[in-house]
């Protein structure tokens, strides 16, 4: 019985059939390409505690906030957004808002696996001071 399945194995590789691979490679085609997740960052606060709103139209996994060289304590990290969701995030930090703003980055998983300057990563446009828009 063993050899009639290397037989069968060596047969159909010989006429150029693949076995796995090409189901491997026809899944991949098949698997529709991901919208890469577009990050709106809000931040409001005052006096060393912050309130940072993340939302995205579309899954956004493992997203990441990275301060720089700031040192800050956020509540949570690592989460992931269902498209329409809002996180908000505590932050609390020496740092004042302009500084947070201006070091924050918001970075999701798909950002981690993007080619060198194509990465999405997300920005803190500048608002005014103290209230969440």
């Amino acid at each position: 019985m063993r050899k009639a399945i290397v037989l069968g194995l060596a047969c159909c590789a010989a006429i150029g059939l693949a076995v796995g691979v090409g189901s491997r490679a026809a899944q991949a085609q098949a698997k529709p390409q991901e919208k890469p997740a577009t990050l709106k960052v809000e931040t409001a606060g005052e006096n060393g505690s912050y309130h940072i709103r993340v939302t995205s139209p579309v899954l956004a996994r493992s997203v990441y906030l990275s301060f720089g060289h700031l040192n800050v304590k956020v509540a949570d990290n690592y989460f992931d957004l269902i498209p329409g969701e809002t996180v908000e995030i505590i932050a609390t930090s020496s740092a004042t808002l302009n500084e947070l703003r201006t070091q924050l980055k918001v970075i999701s998983l798909r950002d981690a696996f993007e080619p060198s300057g194509q990465s999405p990563v997300a920005r803190v446009q500048p608002e005014s001071p103290g209230q969440l828009h």
